[in-house]
């Protein structure tokens, strides 16, 4: 199985970390947020787990992270707090959120990477547990896309040629497990193309609650990504997505939909840009990037 179990030396590493007193046949009811601003992140920005602890420990639980010193390369989480929200180069634009911060202007968010190289299950991919194995309700998170994804959506990279096109669309999907097996999951379109309508075209670029409170109980929350663009070798749209305030009770009790409210009541545009980020005063001829009141960007094209 690819999923590491690296508990004890996590605990080793983080021995006096706080740990939440809790009786262990009671779920956690999200009262313990995790919103990555505890984590050390040094001068270069990020976290990728090259120290060899295995995950990050925030709130009450344990974020896994399988690092490879031989490559130099990982999956599962990693921790960010870059401001950039472009895509450069793949040594240091995979930490970069679409956003530029965390929920709330906040500093660090955590950036997921989905690898399913070698497995056979989602539930082998890296998850996230409680800190003392126990079970707790999933209530859900902050997500967003990275700077990666936006860029090959928008622009195409080596892989995503050309960009989305109608038809085309990128999705996340929550998996509860609980006594080893899948119990149910929950699916989030990052980017959906789907429409044959160019207008209804989107993707997500600001933080977007994700209700999870229909898995109930679980014991661990795996992940997987998955998109209409596919080769021979498998999805060539970039793995990633951003997380922020896990399991924040306030969001899920509210049911906050995206920290950006929409005041009217009425979802409508509220900026317009071209490819290159410049803003628009009105419709110019060609690609239009709409930026809507709920957050979401749709993008269009003006003949």
């Amino acid at each position: 199985m690819k999923k590491i179990y690296t508990t004890m030396l996590l605990l080793a590493a983080c021995s006096t970390m706080p740990v939440m007193a809790q009786d262990e046949d009671e779920p956690l009811t999200g009262d313990s947020v995790a919103t990555f601003e505890s984590i050390d992140l040094s001068d270069r920005g990020y976290n990728n787990g090259d120290d060899g602890f295995g995950g990050f420990f925030d709130g009450a639980f344990i974020f896994y992270n399988n690092y490879n010193e031989q490559y130099g390369s990982w999956s599962g989480f990693a921790i960010s707090n870059k401001k950039e929200t472009d895509f450069v180069d793949y040594n240091t634009s995979q930490y970069n959120s679409c956003v530029g911060h965390g929920v709330n202007n906040s500093d660090s968010y955590a950036v997921y990477y989905y690898s399913n190289y070698g497995t056979t299950s989602p539930m082998d991919v890296e998850s996230i547990q409680d800190f003392n194995g126990n079970d707790f309700n999933a209530l859900g998170f902050y997500v967003t896309n990275s700077a990666w994804n936006v860029n090959a959506y928008l622009k195409g990279d080596g892989m995503t040629e050309g960009g989305f096109k109608t038809g085309d669309w990128c999705k996340l999907t929550v998996y509860g497990v609980k006594d080893d097996a899948i119990q149910g999951s929950v699916d989030f379109y990052l980017a959906d193309y789907r429409s044959s309508n160019e207008a209804d075209h989107y993707y997500v670029n600001d933080w977007k609650w994700l209700d999870l409170t229909s898995l109930g109980t679980v014991s661990q929350l795996n992940f997987a990504i998955t998109s209409s663009r596919n080769n021979a070798w498998g999805m060539t749209t970039p793995a990633y997505f951003c997380m922020d305030n896990f399991n924040d009770p306030a969001a899920a009790t509210t049911g906050i939909t995206t920290v950006k409210s929409d005041t009217t009541g009425k979802l409508h545009e509220v900026a317009r840009y071209n490819l290159n980020g410049e803003k628009l005063e009105s419709p110019q001829k060609g690609i239009n990037l709409i930026k809507m009141s709920d957050g979401t960007t749709r993008k269009i094209l003006v003949k």
